[in-house]
C-alpha cells in the first residue's frame, strides 16, 4: 500500500503523463503532415523551433510564478490551455485551413504552456519523495516519458495513414480531459521556507525582481552555473540530432515504418530508465553524465551509416538507453541541492539557457541540412566523391551526413568537458558549498 505522499506523486506522474502522451500524438502527427505537405526539413525544424522558443523566452517567469504560487493550479491552468489549444486545432482542420504557419503557430501556444509545466513538476518532486529516492523517483518519470516515445510514433504513424488527422485530435482532447480530472486529485506539498521572513518576502516580492535575485544566485555559485551550461550544450546538441532523425527516415521509407522504427528505438527509454529505478542512486553524478553523453556522441556517428530502418532502430536504442541515465542524473543533482522553495526558479533559468542553446542549434541545422548537405551528396555533388562509399547519394543521404557531423561535434563537445576538473568534480564542490540560500536571497536583495 502507497503512502499518502507516494500516492500523490504517481497522481502527479500519471496525470501529466497522459497530457504529454496526447500532446505528442498530435505532434507527431503534424509533423509528418507538415513534411508531406512541402518535403522541407527547414519547415521540420521550424515546427521543433516553435516548440521550444516560448520555453526558451517564458522558462525565468515561469519558474518565478511556480514558486510564488499554488504549484497544483499553475497545472490544472496549464491542462485547460492545452484542451483550448486542441479545441482550436480541430476547427482549422475540419474548415480546411491546417497550414504549415498554423500549425507552427498552435505548436508555440502549446510550447507556452509546457514552459509553465517543466518547471513546475521538477520543482514538486522533491516535496514529494524523500532525498534518497529522488533517482528513483526520476528515473520513474523517465520510463513515463519512454512509454510514451515508445508507443507514440507507431500508433500516431499508424492513425495518421489509416483514419488521418481528424481521429488523432479528438482522442488527444479527451486523454487531456482525463489529464486534467487525476490533477485536481494531486495534492503537492507547499515548498518549506527558509524561514518565516523569507517567507513573506517571497510573497511581497515582484516577479522581474525574484528572477534578477536567482540569476544572482547563480552567478554567485559557479557550480551551478557550470552545470547548466554543461546540461544545455549536450542536451541541445543530442535534440538537433533527434529532430533530423525524422526526416532522414522518412527520405528511405514510410510514415508506418518509420513510426514503427523511432517505437522500436524508444524502447531503450524503458530500459534505461528501469536500470535507474533498480541501481542504488548515484553519489556521484557527473562521471555517469559524461559517459553516457559521449556514448550517445559515438552511436549518432554511426547509426547514419546505414539505410536500414532495422539497424537505425537498433542504433537509436542504443542511444535511447543513454538518454535517461543522463537525464535522471541531471535532475536529481538539481534537486538534491538546491532548496525546494527556490528549485522552480532555478529550473527555469536553466530552461531559459536551455532554450537559447536549442534554438539557435535548430536554427542552424534546417537550413545547413537542406542548402548544404542535401545538395552536396547528390550525384555532381562536391561531398559524394569523399563519402559516397560510406554513405551513399542521393535523398536522406546529406542529412546523414550531417547526423554524424553533429555526433562529432557532440563527442568532442564532451571530451572537453571531460578534462574540466572543476566540471568532474562538481558533486564533492556543490557539497562543499554552504547551501543557504535565504542569505543568499538576503544579499540579492539588499544589492
Amino acid at each position: 500500500m502507497l503512502n499518502s505522499t507516494y500516492r500523490h506523486f504517481f497522481y502527479l506522474l500519471s496525470g501529466q503523463a497522459l497530457a504529454l502522451f496526447g500532446c505528442s500524438l498530435t505532434g507527431f502527427a503534424l509533423g509528418i503532415y507538415a513534411y508531406q505537405e512541402n518535403g522541407s526539413t527547414t519547415i521540420y525544424t521550424a515546427i521543433a523551433l516553435a516548440n521550444i522558443l516560448p520555453i526558451f523566452l517564458l522558462s525565468p517567469l515561469a519558474g518565478a510564478i511556480v514558486d510564488k504560487f499554488s504549484r497544483k493550479w499553475v497545472l490544472a491552468l496549464a491542462n485547460l490551455g492545452s484542451i483550448g489549444v486542441v479545441g482550436l486545432l480541430y476547427l482549422l482542420n475540419a474548415k480546411g485551413w491546417l497550414t504549415s504557419t498554423n500549425i507552427i503557430g498552435l505548436v508555440s501556444l502549446n510550447s507556452t504552456i509546457a514552459a509553465f509545466v517543466l518547471p513546475t513538476l521538477s520543482a514538486s518532486i522533491p516535496l514529494m519523495v524523500p532525498e534518497d529516492k529522488l533517482s528513483k523517483a526520476n528515473g520513474l518519470i523517465a520510463m513515463g516519458l519512454g512509454l510514451i516515445e515508445l508507443v507514440t510514433p507507431a500508433l500516431s504513424g499508424t492513425l495518421y495513414t489509416e483514419a488521418g488527422l481528424e481521429i488523432i485530435i479528438t482522442a488527444n482532447a479527451f486523454i487531456l480531459l482525463a489529464s486534467l480530472g487525476i490533477v485536481c486529485l494531486c495534492h503537492i506539498p507547499k515548498p518549506p521556507e527558509a524561514s518565516e521572513s523569507s517567507s513573506e518576502n517571497n510573497k511581497q516580492t515582484p516577479l522581474l525582481t525574484t528572477i534578477k535575485q536567482t540569476g544572482n544566485f547563480l552567478l554567485a555559485n559557479p557550480h551551478f552555473s557550470r552545470l547548466i551550461v554543461f546540461y544545455a550544450i549536450t542536451v541541445s546538441i543530442t535534440m538537433s540530432i533527434a529532430i533530423l532523425v525524422q526526416p532522414m527516415l522518412l527520405s528511405i521509407t514510410d510514415a508506418k515504418t518509420m513510426g514503427m522504427t523511432l517505437s522500436f528505438a524508444s524502447f531503450g527509454i524503458i530500459v534505461g530508465s528501469l536500470f535507474m529505478v533498480a541501481i542504488p542512486q548515484a553519489k556521484k553524478h557527473i562521471p555517469v553524465m559524461i559517459t553516457m553523453a559521449a556514448l550517445v556522441g559515438i552511436s549518432c556517428v554511426l547509426i547514419p551509416l546505414t539505410t536500414s530502418p532495422t539497424w537505425i532502430a537498433i542504433g537509436g536504442f542504443l542511444v535511447m538507453c543513454c538518454y535517461p541515465v543522463f537525464d535522471t542524473n541531471s535532475r536529481t543533482l538539481f534537486q538534491r541541492k538546491i532548496e525546494p522553495h527556490m528549485l522552480g526558479r532555478v529550473i527555469g533559468i536553466r530552461n531559459f539557457i536551455l532554450g537559447f542553446c536549442q534554438a539557435l542549434c535548430f536554427i542552424i541545422v534546417g537550413p545547413l541540412s537542406d542548402k548544404v548537405f542535401a545538395p552536396a551528396m547528390t550525384e555532381s555533388g562536391w561531398l559524394s566523391p569523399h563519402l559516397e562509399s560510406l554513405y551513399g547519394i542521393g535523398e536522406g543521404r546529406g542529412v546523414a551526413v550531417l547526423i554524424s557531423a553533429i555526433g562529432c561535434l557532440l563527442l568532442i563537445w564532451v571530451i572537453l568537458a571531460s578534462f574540466s576538473t572543476r566540471l568532474r568534480s562538481i558533486d564533492q564542490l556543490i557539497d562543499t558549498t554552504a547551501k543557504n540560500v535565504e542569505s543568499n536571497e538576503e544579499i540579492n536583495a539588499a544589492t
